[in-house]
């Protein structure tokens, strides 16, 4: 079913839909990506700050930084990648892109960056966007308030999106838009346009794209090797077929819909084309009992909650 579709009372969600990143700096933190620590992936790494105070100013939760190894994990702003039991040969293309992005190589294991943050996500991971040292000036102080433009800065005390490994992994082609009400407009239609580009330009993961005309579900033996599709959507996929009560009951996406409803029916997009605001539900088409594809375009998504 169709659901509800419901728009906001002022046309537009809270958040930062609407604000350009001029209005607001984000906090630098500078320290070493450590990629020894944890299980990195596309859009993963854990981050050693030079000074652990500094995560003390940003917004959310309280960061959940290691006690033994004094690092904290980072959530990459604007972006998702696949999930490392997705299909393994882009997974894994996204995970090398990421770490060489942050300067990791054989003899380098914790190579100098930069993160910017205003805050943490509900799991006390700093959300940021990251940047390999050299591509920051050196007079931005750790802890200094810089913005991040969208457009070339003129001045030093900004920093560049499109130097940023978030967007890098962008315009590789590697990883998909992922917005959420936080991210302001300016950055987020950087990426939406990166991601235009990126869809007709790049040979690894978008000629295998699936997101919009659809991927065929077959139960756990499928998630492992179908096309990429948006990461949202395998990891509902996923949730759904570990469910007994769903898809592992029915071995077919008849369900997939009441499940959305019953277990994510907290979590809305705002439309960015129509200005609506719709329930995860409404997001998805399940075609058949088997086939299943998003109703937007990733770039199209803002998430609400």
């Amino acid at each position: 079913g169709e659901g509800q579709r419901a728009r906001s009372p002022s046309g537009c969600p809270m958040g930062a839909l609407k604000l350009p990143s001029a209005i607001m700096p984000f906090i630098a933190i500078r320290g070493t990506f450590e990629p020894d620590v944890g299980v990195p992936d596309g859009d993963t790494v854990r981050f050693k700050p030079d000074n652990s105070a500094t995560l003390e100013r940003l917004g959310g939760r309280k960061p959940k930084l290691s006690t033994t190894t004094r690092t904290v994990p980072l959530r990459y702003e604007g972006i998702d990648t696949l999930e490392k039991a997705a299909l393994v040969s882009v997974s894994k293309a996204a995970t090398d892109k990421n770490l060489s992005l942050c300067g990791v190589t054989d003899e380098v294991r914790s190579p100098r960056g930069v993160v910017l943050a205003r805050r943490t996500d509900r799991y006390g991971r700093v959300i940021a966007f990251l940047f390999n040292e050299a591509d920051v000036d050196d007079s931005i102080a750790d802890g200094a308030s810089v913005f991040l433009a969208a457009a070339r800065p003129q001045a030093s005390e900004a920093v560049w999106i499109e130097h940023s490994v978030n967007f890098r992994m962008i315009t590789a082609g590697l990883a998909y838009p992922a917005f959420f009400s936080t991210l302001f407009a300016d950055l987020r239609a950087s990426i939406a346009a990166a991601t235009t580009n990126a869809r007709t330009s790049t040979t690894d993961m978008w000629p295998l794209d699936r997101t919009m005309a659809g991927v065929t579900w077959k139960g756990a033996i499928s998630l492992g090797t179908m096309p990429p599709v948006w990461p949202y959507l395998w990891r509902r996929l996923d949730d759904y077929t570990k469910n007994r009560d769903f898809g592992h009951a029915s071995g077919s996406l008849d369900a997939f819909e009441e499940f959305l409803e019953e277990r994510r029916g907290d979590e809305r997009f705002f439309v960015l084309s129509t200005a609506e605001t719709v329930h995860a539900n409404d997001a998805f088409v399940v075609s058949g009992s088997m086939l299943v594809s998003m109703r937007f375009a990733p770039e199209d998504l803002v998430r609400l909650d």
